[in-house]
């Protein structure tokens, strides 16, 4: 698989609490060539959290859009990217968040400290 070609360079960042559906909408319409949505646990993917499930909905509009997951398992982001791989362009696996309740789960850039699991 290739990365999509984009129309522009303005792509929308996945915020935590920020790039919900309606966010993202309002962003193409203004020229984000590339939508994300927030970041989303692997593992809530899995357990088919029903919070995460209305995270991961995208509008017809949002053409190419990304995903960004979260996790400290790689099996589990494997099967929670099969899971949702379809509906994405692109699944882009977060290795640089510095929140706390993040990288308590080893999640996030506690990766960084540990290259052979992101490997």
């Amino acid at each position: 698989m290739q990365f999509p070609k984009l129309k522009n360079r303005v792509i929308l960042a996945p915020m935590a609490g920020v790039t919900d559906i309606a966010f993202r909408e309002l962003c193409v319409r203004y020229g984000a060539s590339l939508t994300y949505t927030e970041m989303i646990n692997a593992t809530a993917i899995l357990h088919k959290n029903k919070a995460t499930e209305k995270l991961l909905h995208v509008s017809s509009k949002e053409k190419p859009v990304a995903v960004q997951l979260f996790g400290n398992n790689a099996e589990e982001i494997a099967s929670a990217a099969k899971i949702i791989g379809k509906k994405f362009d692109i699944i882009d696996i977060n290795c640089g968040c510095p929140v706390g309740k993040v990288t308590k789960i080893g999640a996030g850039c506690a990766l960084m400290a540990k290259p052979d699991k992101i490997k």
